[in-house]
C-alpha cells in the first residue's frame, strides 16, 4: 500500500516577547530524562534533542535541551482532535504539522522534519528553491525549549481524499521561525 505523507510548518510569533521559562515543563534528570513523562512524550523530547545535537553547522554554544511543556501539549491535543490539516490562528507558540495515511511514530515525524536540513543553508538562512525548511528550523530554534506534541487518528477531513489518516501537531514555546533570523 502506498504511504502518503504531508507536512506543513508555520510559526506564529508574539514579536518582542521575552522567552518563557517553561515553568510547567518539569525537571530534567542527569541523563536528560524528564520525570513523569509517558513513553510518547519522552520519545518526542528525545527525538527533538537528538536533532538539536546534530544541527549543522554545529551551534556554538550547543543548543539547550528541550523539555515537555504540558501547556503546549494541551493546545496540540486540542488542535489535533479537530482533524483539520491546517495551522491554528496566530498564537504565542510555534507549530509543526504532519499528516500521514499510516500511523507514524513521533520519532519518525521529527526525523522527517529534521531531514529538511539537507535543503537548508545556514550561512544565507535560505532553503533550496521548491523545498521546505521551516520544520527543521523550528526544531533547532535555539530559544524554543518547551515542546508539546499530539498524534490523532482521524476519519474526517483527510488531505488524502478519504479514509483514516493521522495528524501530528507539535507546538514550540517560545516560537521560532522569525523572518530574517537564523535559528541559532
Amino acid at each position: 500500500m502506498k504511504r502518503l505523507f504531508l507536512s506543513a510548518c508555520l510559526a506564529f510569533a508574539g514579536c518582542g516577547e521575552a522567552p518563557r521559562d517553561g515553568g510547567d515543563a518539569g525537571t530534567l534528570g542527569d541523563a536528560g530524562m524528564q520525570a513523569g513523562l509517558t513513553p510518547y512524550q519522552q520519545s518526542a523530547v528525545d527525538a527533538h534533542n537528538v536533532e538539536r545535537a546534530n544541527a549543522m553547522p554545529a551551534p556554538s554554544p550547543a543548543l539547550p535541551l528541550v523539555s515537555w511543556s504540558a501547556s503546549a501539549a494541551s493546545l496540540a491535543e486540542d488542535w489535533a482532535r479537530r482533524c483539520v490539516f491546517e495551522h491554528r490562528d496566530p498564537s504565542d507558540l510555534g507549530e509543526n504539522l504532519h499528516a500521514s495515511s499510516r500511523e507514524p511514530t513521533i520519532t519518525e515525524v521529527i526525523q522527517g522534519w529534521a531531514a529538511e536540513k539537507s535543503d537548508y543553508t545556514y550561512t544565507t538562512n535560505t532553503c533550496r528553491v521548491g523545498k521546505q525548511c521551516g520544520h527543521y528550523t523550528q526544531v533547532v530554534w535555539r530559544s524554543s525549549v518547551g515542546i508539546g506534541c499530539a498524534t490523532q487518528r482521524c476519519t474526517t477531513g483527510s488531505p488524502f481524499g478519504s479514509g483514516t489518516w493521522f495528524l501530528v501537531v507539535c507546538n514550540y514555546d517560545p516560537p521560532g521561525n522569525f523572518i530574517g533570523q537564523k535559528p541559532y
